[in-house]
């Protein structure tokens, strides 16, 4: 049986237990947050894009909405950093994510995926709006002045598309991210 009322050392281990277990579980979730973000650019990194890509999946396939995913690369990426450094590959890399991100809406998930691949996942796309977020995408990279300070470089990005409802409909996620990213190599 349970006592009836509880002495103050009982209180006082209650509220410490908890305010130990409540830092914990804040830690938790900020070590989450590392874990799946891209300490570069800011956007969801590799393991955040397999966690936010299957729950975007999931709740299209649960809802029947299409979704669209974009993959993004960068061109000749490698020569640029060759050539003016690691610093400036950096630079580039930021600034390329600031485009995607004022281009995409806010209920679009934007992630790096590797190097200078980038993945838009687009909840509620159809197909021919996510070729118009590509378009909106590229018009806005061309029009972009990189490194504006120091090297004043226009670039140039090779982008695939692949959306839920295509004519070869994707079975589950990882499908859907291997078309658009098949379709972006057949862009190169």
């Amino acid at each position: 049986a349970l006592p009836d009322t509880y002495k103050p050392t009982d209180v006082s281990l209650f509220y410490h237990a908890a305010n130990h277990i409540s830092a914990v579980l804040l830690t938790l979730h900020k070590m989450h947050g590392l874990a799946s973000q891209d300490a570069l650019t800011g956007v969801l990194n590799r393991v955040g894009l397999q966690h936010e890509l299957e729950r975007a999946w999931l709740t299209s396939r649960r809802y029947d909405f299409p979704m669209g995913v974009l993959v993004a690369d960068i061109d000749n990426f490698k020569t640029l950093n060759d050539s003016y450094g690691h610093s400036t590959g950096d630079e580039i890399l930021r600034e390329f994510c600031g485009i995607v991100e004022e281009t995409a809406r806010a209920s679009d998930i934007i992630a790096r995926y590797g190097g200078d691949e980038f993945i838009v996942i687009l909840p509620h796309t159809e197909d021919r709006d996510a070729r118009t977020f590509g378009k909106r995408l590229l018009s806005n990279v061309g029009g972009h002045l990189f490194c504006e300070k120091s090297h004043r470089l226009r670039l140039t990005v090779t982008m695939g598309i692949a959306t839920s409802r295509n004519p070869t409909a994707p079975a589950t996620s990882a499908t859907l991210l291997s078309q658009a990213d098949r379709a972006m190599y057949m862009g190169k």
